[in-house]
């Protein structure tokens, strides 16, 4: 995937913003923090995320400022304009930082046709390896720190189901009530004695997603096909009249830790820890440079119960 993203010689999809990629988070990822896994280069991001980071702490800084003032006699018009300001460069940054994950999908789409089959069957297998297990057997649970939606596409191709915390058809909404849902059919000839169905798999984005957005207090996902070159028009009609990035549910800043304490983040993690935090549990990590003390926290947790396991699977510099 990395081949079709990049330039030749390019650590990032433009060329312009090479930085080390600092891998994924179970399995698979392209997150924004920029800390190096072993062996790991490239990433569609653009070098935003420092600058990201830093903006969203002086928005903060900022509000609580302003919040200040407001309750004196004279609001300071200074605090005010500084706001305004911060406000306007945090949505260039998350504009931008959005476009960087859309390029990364659209680099895929328009790649040879040969090189795009190619690189889907690879991830087919991958996918198919876990989740075609005997359906009586606990559902393959796929966590990822990705932005974009390349393991939907790849379920999508491979024909597995993937079960999520969405409910709906149009706009799904997230939903915190955690239901073991599953798939069930009734074999032919046969009543009332339901199997389970196979290629079932259950997904869990624990960072976010490209197309999330937040609206009157729910979270919900939006119809953006893969590869569209920009979540712009979409927001635009979802908010009917100017796109207001601001209500993405991408979190692409050196913050993640403490956001994670916040809704929706804390059921998604609630997700990771009720999947690996019990006996008998397997992990299976893929180019995750262990980056992410939240996520960490989680495993070393895990690893406190005799009988888990964890498999890590990453590049050697030898």
């Amino acid at each position: 995937l990395n081949d079709l993203r990049r330039k030749p010689g390019s650590h990032s999809h433009d060329g312009v913003n090479d930085k080390p990629d600092r891998g994924t988070a179970e399995p698979y990822g392209r997150d924004g923090t920029g800390i190096t896994g072993t062996g790991q280069t490239a990433s569609v991001l653009s070098g935003a995320e420092p600058e990201f980071a830093d903006l969203k702490q002086r928005v903060i800084r900022a509000s609580e400022s302003f919040a200040r003032y407001r309750r004196t006699a004279l609001p300071d018009r200074t605090a005010k304009s500084e706001l305004v300001e911060l406000n306007n460069e945090l949505t260039r940054c998350l504009k931008l930082f959005s476009d960087s994950v859309s390029n990364g999908e659209k680099l895929i789409r328009d790649a040879k046709n040969d090189l795009k089959t190619q690189t889907f069957n690879y991830l087919v297998s991958f996918l198919m390896s876990f989740s075609s297990r005997t359906a009586t057997r606990d559902r393959l649970h796929i966590f990822t720190t990705n932005y974009d939606r390349i393991i939907e596409a790849g379920a999508e191709i491979a024909g597995i189901r993937l079960i999520d915390r969405f409910v709906g058809t149009i706009a799904p909404i997230f939903r915190s009530s955690r239901l073991e849902v599953d798939y069930h059919y009734n074999p032919p000839g046969i009543r009332g004695e339901p199997r389970y169905l196979e290629g079932v798999a259950r997904f869990t984005k624990l960072h976010g997603s490209l197309d999330w957005y937040t609206t009157e207090g729910a979270i919900r996902r939006f119809g953006l096909p893969f590869g569209a070159s920009s979540v712009e028009p979409f927001l635009q009609v979802e908010a009917a009249g100017a796109a207001n990035y601001h209500q993405l549910m991408i979190y692409p800043n050196s913050v993640k830790d403490r956001e994670t304490s916040e809704y929706p983040y804390v059921e998604l993690f609630r997700d990771l820890a009720s999947a690996t935090c019990r006996p008998n549990s397997t992990l299976v990590t893929y180019g995750y440079s262990f980056g992410d003390e939240h996520i960490n926290r989680v495993i070393i947790d895990m690893l406190t119960i005799p009988s888990t396991h964890i498999v890590i699977i990453a590049r050697s510099e030898e």
